[in-house]
C-alpha cells in the first residue's frame, strides 16, 4: 500500500490560497482606521474656518455665474 501524502494549506501555491487575515495583526486595521478618522476630524477642526470660506466663496461664484 502506497501512503498519499497529506496535503496542507501551506503546500498550495501562492496564488492558489484563499485569503486568511493574520489573527494577530487583525485588530490592527481597525486602529489604522481609527487613527485616520482621528487625524481627519483633526484637521477639520484646525481649519475649519478657511474649509467654510473656502466652501462659501465656491458657492457664492457658482449663483452668482448663474450655474
Amino acid at each position: 500500500m502506497k501512503t498519499r501524502e497529506k496535503q496542507y494549506p501551506d503546500k498550495v501555491y501562492e496564488e492558489e490560497k484563499y485569503y486568511r487575515p493574520d489573527p494577530k495583526k487583525s485588530g490592527m486595521e481597525m486602529v489604522q482606521v481609527a487613527v485616520l478618522i482621528c487625524i481627519a476630524v483633526a484637521v477639520g477642526l484646525v481649519f475649519k474656518e478657511r474649509i467654510l470660506d473656502f466652501v462659501d466663496s465656491t458657492f457664492d461664484g457658482l449663483v452668482s455665474s448663474g450655474f
